[in-house]
């Protein structure tokens, strides 16, 4: 019916215009034309408007029974909302040990209730708390009873408590001869030191000193100087660009160390797209401690400090010619270091003395690791400072020695390729002694540094991924922390 008007109208018209176009001749009656013929049909579609909300109003809405009937609808929706309103304030007000159904409930189900103000019949929680502080409790009480629980592997030392966001950096600043001290560096912009007293095989454990770092903080390095403590760390400065820090913790035998900052260099690397930190690593032979600072992009900064000025001096600021680094290393005697980037290869510089009081200016490539299949996501070097383990995305460890006549373009060679058992990548190694420990997502794995095999396995080892691990050797005994997302640091002991 209504496809068919459509179509008369529309003859209707054009039989109208044809009309007027063979009655006129000028210019000026055709356009007069075309504006009546426009106007009468502006005219026509608004009564056709007007009569159609006159039926709307007239038969549809009928002004006695239809008012009455919305009334009467808006009625009983008042009433069924008071009921469910009741309903609602009378579940809420139930005891936290008896559910609904008037039932009992568990008590450890009503305790949970009871602290967290949620009722025990899962129903929606009383007024006066918001989601977001409920969110708070319920994590904080996830957090004391499953992140705290001891770990099955006969390794499981202990929690170190106190962090309550993901672990980014852990730095042990002691050696082998004196009292074990950890430095910890957390998503909550705190920088954290522990007191590890390793007795009878058990360690005890205190925090001793933290501090919050304005910026944030993202790696920490650490190194003993007598009874106090000096610390080197990474933080986002003004314009995004990113800060070195030196700072010294006084006392660690007292539970308020006082935090005094040395020294700072800003801008260490420019506030680009992409320019975030990525690793600070380090080492403290004779008497001055050596810190290279890796960027996301390839952009590596080399510092060194000295104890008796105080002061952070920059030795230089490298490119490592590549789009994207994934981890440095330096040796333990601070005169090369090695850099993993997307590429399959492992580049190794040597580190050469400038002109300026004796001090290194100009870093050198002498090698290339070349072997891995797919880019390189960690490296490490041994104690002695002649071997260096590589990770790869192809889910192989390969250790190398690094002992060769560089001055002559030696090689390297592979001493071992080793299969990684687990399906994920590393992301950080550590070595200490005969151990190579690598952290695989939440799993840990710790290997043989002669034969390549694995000597111990800790699966699960966190909650969540591990952003950190290093070692702490003791006579005979090794002591592992690993820090993740999980916000705990978790300390780990074998012989």
């Amino acid at each position: 019916m209504a496809y068919s008007t459509s179509i008369n109208t529309v003859v209707y018209y054009y039989d109208l215009i044809s009309q007027l176009m063979r009655e006129v001749s000028t210019p000026t009656q055709i356009v007069v034309a075309l504006f009546v013929i426009s106007l009468s049909g502006v005219v026509g579609y608004t009564l056709y408007i007007v009569l159609v909300a006159c039926f709307r109003v007239c038969f549809i809405f009928p002004h006695d029974d239809g008012l009455e009937s919305l009334q009467s609808h808006q009625r009983t929706r008042e009433y069924t909302r008071g009921i469910s309103q009741k309903k609602k304030k009378k579940k809420q007000h139930s005891r936290p040990g008896q559910s609904r159904d008037g039932k009992k409930v568990s008590d450890d189900h009503a305790r949970i209730a009871e602290r967290s103000c949620i009722p025990s019949n899962g129903m929606a929680p009383a007024e006066g708390k918001s989601l977001k502080s409920l969110q708070k409790l319920s994590l904080k009480h996830r957090s004391s009873s499953n992140h705290m629980k001891r770990h099955e592997s006969n390794l499981y030392m202990e929690t170190l408590k106190g962090h309550t966001d993901a672990v980014l950096g852990i730095s042990w600043a002691s050696s082998s001869d004196e009292d074990a001290c950890l430095v910890t560096a957390c998503a909550d912009r705190y920088l954290r030191v522990y007191s590890v007293e390793p007795t009878n095989g058990r360690t005890k454990s205190r925090c001793t000193a933290q501090h919050v770092i304005r910026g944030g903080i993202f790696d920490v390095y650490g190194c003993r100087r007598g009874e106090a403590l000096c610390v080197g760390f990474m933080t986002y400065g003004p314009h995004a660009s990113v800060e070195f820090h030196m700072a010294e913790v006084g006392s660690l035998h007292s539970n308020n160390s006082s935090f005094h900052l040395l020294d700072t260099k800003p801008k260490i690397f420019a506030p680009k797209i992409g320019f975030g930190p990525l690793c600070l690593v380090g080492s403290h032979a004779a008497g001055c401690m050596r810190c290279i600072a890796a960027s996301s992009k390839p952009r590596v900064a080399l510092f060194d400090w000295n104890p008796s000025d105080s002061k952070i001096v920059e030795l230089g600021n490298f490119d490592t010619n590549s789009m994207v680094n994934n981890d440095a290393a330096v040796s333990p005697d601070g005169s090369m270091f090695a850099v993993g980037t997307f590429s399959p290869d492992v580049g190794m510089y040597k580190i050469q003395a400038g002109t300026a009081a004796g001090r290194p200016l100009t870093a050198r490539k002498v090698a290339s690791l070349v072997g891995h299949k797919k880019k390189v996501t960690s490296v490490c070097f041994s104690p002695c400072g002649t071997k260096i383990v590589t990770s790869s995305e192809d889910y192989t460890l390969r250790i190398w020695n690094i002992n060769v006549r560089h001055e002559l373009e030696e090689d390297p060679k592979c001493l071992h390729t080793v299969g990684l058992p687990s399906q994920h990548p590393i992301r950080r190694m550590s070595w200490k002694g005969d151990s190579i420990a690598v952290a695989c997502h939440c799993d840990v794995y710790i290997f043989d540094s002669s034969t390549g095999k694995v000597k111990y396995s800790i699966i699960q080892a966190h909650d969540a991924t591990i952003n950190c691990l290093e070692y702490f050797q003791r006579d005979d005994t090794s002591i592992l922390a690993t820090g993740g997302d999980d916000c705990c640091v978790k300390l780990w002991c074998h012989a």
